[in-house]
């Protein structure tokens, strides 16, 4: 073994220990809340695209709720043909 340590080297020696073991203990931290805010980043935009797919589902179910309400075509141009027609009212005002 080598001459003991003096005062000053061995308090070099700490600093130096606690500085290594410091910036191991930071690195740990980082990459804990940098895989944290990764997997919130990635639930928040689950939720979101769930949320754009519902909303769209619940508009195309709306959508389609209303083309079963209203009259088809023909209905329509059946509608357009009687005394009440805006056709039939401008033929009459001439």
């Amino acid at each position: 073994m080598g001459a003991p340590l003096s005062v000053s080297d061995h308090f070099t020696h700490l600093t130096a220990e606690l500085d290594k073991r410091w910036a191991q203990t930071l690195s740990r931290e980082l990459a804990r809340v940098r895989d944290e805010a990764a997997l919130n980043q990635e639930a928040a935009r689950s939720l979101a695209s769930s949320q754009q797919t519902r909303n769209f589902e619940v508009t195309e179910a709306a959508v389609q709720s209303e083309d079963s309400r209203s009259p088809s075509t023909a209905q329509n141009a059946e509608l357009c043909q009687g005394p009440e027609s805006p056709k039939y009212l401008f033929t009459k005002i001439k």
